[in-house]
């Protein structure tokens, strides 16, 4: 069998090695280092260091525990993909990286979400008695091979959650197309894009921004999550017409854009109530801050509850499945 067909083996184990590396990281930011450190743009206190050193020790005991300990814990790790999207899109923007070891820190903490998510799996599945690989119980002992559910749409509630997190990046998309045709919106111009030498200069010249073509790409995945040409692809895909999409596809962007710009408006809050100053503001109005929260903000709540709802609806069993789940299985919800 395989690394990935044996992952219930070694993924605790492997939870329990990504803490201690935490441990050994936010350890040496509370001695003062700099490298990859978490909003390098603000002035944080030294208790706030050592309370994630804390925090990084209860995350590493927590691995070895059982759900109600590891469900939690993994809320360590997603926060530190705090940002990774926007370092990602800068990135290809101006065709370099300015931090390196803060994205490599923010993959560091993709790596422990996704650990620490399939250990927390793990442990919840085998204290119900289900197949810890699939989830689902094989009364007849363990089975080889994978059976893939009928595509089909999500929820009602699913659905138009998806939908108003589309149109929350629509005043978001608006605004960048705007100011890449070189139009000021309430006195307030837009970034030169012509800079640098990446895709964003490239689509810049063209008075396209990059960003809003990216956010379009995010409106269009949380649709495609909760409908049917999400999970097969259409008939007119060249080659690809009629295949099963590939899990991995859709659920990697969406789960890092949840993890990543979900949690964008809630850390303002906290930085806003904590009272700490950036080193500068920019110059930008208090509207356009808005506008980029509640898209980013909106757009990541919405695709995370669409993502969850189809990791469900396409999650494959081990072997055929159980006549009793066929029965009692929904056909098109969530």
């Amino acid at each position: 069998m395989g690394l990935m067909s044996t992952w219930p083996r070694w993924v605790p184990g492997a939870a329990t090695g990504w803490g201690l590396g935490l441990v050994v990281l936010t350890l040496s930011w509370a001695l003062g280092s700099e490298h990859g450190r978490p909003l390098p743009s603000f002035d944080l206190p030294g208790p706030f260091w050592w309370t994630l050193v804390v925090l990084a020790v209860a995350t590493t005991v927590a691995a070895r525990g059982g759900p109600s300990v590891l469900w939690p814990a993994v809320a360590v790790p997603v926060l530190g993909t705090f940002g990774l999207v926007m370092q990602a899109v800068a990135a290809l923007a101006t065709g370099r990286v300015e931090d390196w070891p803060a994205l490599l820190v923010s993959l560091y903490c993709v790596a422990g979400a996704t650990l620490f998510t399939g250990a927390a799996l793990v442990r919840t599945r085998t204290a119900r008695g289900a197949c810890a690989r699939c989830g689902y119980a094989h009364p007849g002992g363990p089975v080889t091979g994978r059976t893939y559910p009928e595509p089909g749409r999500a929820s009602f509630a699913v659905r138009w959650t998806a939908y108003l997190g589309a149109v929350a990046f629509v005043p978001y998309i608006v605004m960048k197309t705007v100011w890449a045709l070189g139009l000021p919106i309430a006195g307030v111009a837009g970034p030169d894009l012509t800079v640098g030498s990446g895709a964003g200069s490239v689509l810049g010249r063209l008075g396209i921004d990059l960003t809003s073509v990216l956010a379009l790409a995010g409106a269009v995945l949380s649709v495609a999550l909760v409908h049917r040409w999400g999970q097969v692809f259409p008939r007119w895909v060249p080659v690809l017409g009629g295949r099963r999409v590939p899990r991995w596809i859709p659920l990697v962007p969406a789960w890092l854009g949840a993890t990543s710009l979900g949690l964008y408006p809630f850390v303002a809050l906290a930085l806003l109530v904590s009272g700490a100053e950036p080193a500068a503001s920019g110059g930008i109005g208090a509207w356009v801050v808005v506008v980029g929260l509640a898209g980013f903000g909106g757009w990541g709540v919405s695709v995370g509850v669409a993502a969850v709802s189809y990791q469900r609806r396409t999650r494959p069993q081990c072997g055929p499945p159980p006549v009793s789940d066929v029965l009692h299985r929904p056909m098109q919800n969530s």
